[in-house]
């Protein structure tokens, strides 16, 4: 399906201009990739040695700012101490639609503020001054005293934990939204296939490690209840039926995570096969035991690589279909693990938190030992075991479960309002259990998982959300991102013209 593709009307160039400040950073390569997937086009870097006249770039990296930038786009890369901030909205504008005045978006990194009363301030940090403002009028500019895209660039480099790897995330919209407003004239790609955001109910499938019984064939729970019914529901075979079922009751495609080491028995590798046509196999862990193996594991990365490798080739032979997506076992990874997940040829993983306000854009992961873009995109998700698992004791921790059940609510309700996508991370220990079941410390909330899966469906039946396999998203994702514009100036009656046209071109 070919991506959806737009632009605005104006009378200047397309193309799009890079200035660096003699004294800035010069951290280009994350604008030219930011540009590159998100617009379609390559900016031009203008360096600091370039002629006076021809340094009048659409876009300034620049050290400090300068009131007189005819820029449209003004970023301040600044040297101090890396640090959270939380920003506020200060007014409602189109660059910082939809989040309404006086609502937050977290930062992390390096923060100047913006002392200039020509600006119109946007964004302001905990001590009330300007780090993002905006100038209207013929020459509309926006400034911002941070880089919020280097900055995920090196989040992605470093890629250090599920909580903080994806704070900055939410900057790719705001960013595409600021150029766009500033710019005479701008070319972007679509985001969605059809315009709709995609919702991927994602399946942590890993209940028979811990919690099935081999040598009984039941459940560690049933094992010393003889009166105990649906005493298989962690095996496999099982718990993936079950979590169909729920999912199917209301019109729900799932992508189910597979832990290798939940495989029991040619049962399961056909239930596997046969019972997820309509549903989306991906990985989760190889065969080499439980969680905390992996953590062991990871610390060798040619154990990990040989390890990924041949997981990913069981899994497929099992399925016979590709396999495309990645969660880590336990969240945990090194720095440089992600290289090899995209070595071995996955193509999103999905083991970051999302971040509230939940403006979740796919963004690219770096090679940790290199200034290079890898082959694959990060999905961040939201867990939503807080609302699923009600814990081993029925009444301790009731009311946390129903605020947990709302916020789910609310997140998933607000990703449509935002037009933003949502991937859920759920567990089969949850949706796949029977009800009554303790496994550990989990048990089913059936409220819980009733109320999210009838919000996934009503916003569904709206339009709002698309459920959707992780596979085929990324596919549409993939190819999206791999087209650019071709921009040539005409001349038709005296009117200065462009003709614009999309290339399907391999890239990174």
């Amino acid at each position: 399906m070919a991506p959806p593709f737009a632009a605005e009307l104006g009378t200047e160039d397309l193309e799009v201009s890079l200035a660096v400040d003699s004294h800035a950073r010069r951290r280009t390569m994350p604008w030219l990739w930011f540009f590159r997937d998100y617009c379609g086009v390559i900016p031009h870097v203008l360096e600091p040695e370039s002629p006076t006249e021809s340094r009048n770039g659409n876009v300034l990296l620049t050290d400090s700012f300068h009131a007189d930038a005819v820029a449209s786009l003004v970023v301040v890369q600044t040297e101090g101490d890396t640090r959270a901030h939380t920003f506020r909205v200060r007014d409602k504008h189109p660059v910082t639609y939809p989040l309404a005045p006086g609502s937050t978006i977290p930062f992390w990194g390096v923060v100047r503020a913006l002392d200039n009363n020509h600006l119109r301030p946007l964004l302001v940090d905990a001590d009330g001054a300007t780090v993002m403002g905006c100038v209207s009028g013929p020459r509309p500019r926006v400034v911002l005293g941070f880089d919020p895209i280097t900055a995920l660039w090196e989040d992605a480099q470093r890629d250090t934990s599920a909580s903080a790897a994806g704070i900055n995330a939410n900057w790719v919209y705001v960013l595409l939204r600021s150029f766009i407003w500033s710019s005479p004239l701008s070319l972007w790609k679509g985001l969605w296939p059809n315009d709709v955001p995609p919702l991927i109910y994602s399946v942590d499938v890993e209940a028979a490690v811990t919690y099935f019984d081999r040598d009984k064939r039941v459940c560690v729970w049933a094992a010393g209840r003889p009166r105990a019914r649906h005493r298989q529901d962690t095996k496999l075979e099982e718990s993936l039926r079950t979590s169909v079922r729920r999912l199917r009751t209301h019109a729900i495609i799932g992508t189910f995570h597979l832990d290798l080491n939940s495989v029991t028995d040619e049962a399961d590798v056909r239930a596997l096969r046969d019972d997820t046509d309509e549903h989306d196999i991906a990985f989760h862990a190889p065969a080499i035991g439980t969680h905390q193996d992996w953590k062991v594991l990871v610390e060798d990365p040619r154990e990990t690589l040989v390890a990924l490798r041949d997981g990913k080739k069981a899994l497929e032979s099992w399925v016979q279909r590709p396999v495309r997506g990645f969660r880590y076992p336990a969240w945990h990874r090194l720095s440089s693990t992600h290289d090899l997940v995209a070595e071995v040829g996955l193509g999103y993983d999905s083991s970051t938190f999302a971040h509230s306000p939940f403006l979740t854009i796919p963004y690219r992961l770096v090679h940790s030992a290199a200034e290079r873009p890898l082959a694959l995109w990060e999905f961040p998700c939201v867990a939503i075991d807080g609302a699923v698992n009600a814990g081993p004791l029925r009444l301790r921790g009731l009311r946390t479960r129903i605020r947990n059940i709302r916020r789910a609510v609310a997140f998933l309700e607000s990703c449509a309002d935002n037009q933003t996508m949502v991937v859920i991370c759920d567990h089969d220990m949850a949706l796949g259990a029977a009800v009554g079941h303790r496994h550990g410390t989990w048990r089913l909330n059936d409220r819980g998982l009733r109320t999210i899966l009838r919000t996934v469906e009503r916003e569904a039946a709206a339009q709002r959300l698309r459920p959707t396999r992780g596979s085929d998203f990324l596919a549409w994702w993939e190819a999206s991102r791999k087209a650019s514009f071709r921009v040539v100036p005409e001349s038709h009656e005296g009117l200065g013209l462009s003709k614009v046209g999309v290339i399907w071109q391999e890239a990174v």
